[in-house]
């Protein structure tokens, strides 16, 4: 079977001529948005089927084994949560930490700045021209 370059869009349009103008708006916004659509379409139904599970949870079983239990789940949530904030705060700081420029380096860019600047053009200047 050869296989077109163009064959998943195609796809994608027979797909989205067989669904409802709701679904197939609502996938075509959340198409170019990446991971954060997908999670977003994950959770919503899971929300939903957790709190129909909720529901049934007969009364006196709510009350003497989750109730008592629920600060230490919250207690672990905000660990995990906080535990998550520094990890990403690390690996941003380590990201954003550049090695210091050279002697040389430091120089021709010095160079090129004050050049642009004697012509007039400043480029990437947060101050406009003029």
């Amino acid at each position: 079977m050869v296989r077109r370059a163009g064959a998943p869009r195609e796809q994608f349009a027979e797909t989205q001529l067989a669904m409802s103008p709701f679904w197939a708006g609502l996938f075509e916004n959340l198409q170019g948005r990446g991971r954060s659509a997908t999670l977003f379409l994950v959770t919503l139904p899971s929300l939903l089927v957790l709190a129909l599970v909720a529901a049934e949870i007969p009364r006196e079983f709510y009350h003497n084994y989750i109730l008592p239990i629920s600060p230490f789940i919250v207690l672990l949530a905000l660990v995990w949560i906080i535990r998550c904030i520094q990890q990403a705060r690390a690996r941003n700081r380590d990201h954003l930490s550049h090695a210091a420029l050279s002697c040389d380096e430091m120089r021709k860019a010095r160079a090129k700045l004050v050049k642009q600047h004697a012509h007039g053009v400043v480029k990437n200047s947060l101050v406009p021209p003029g």
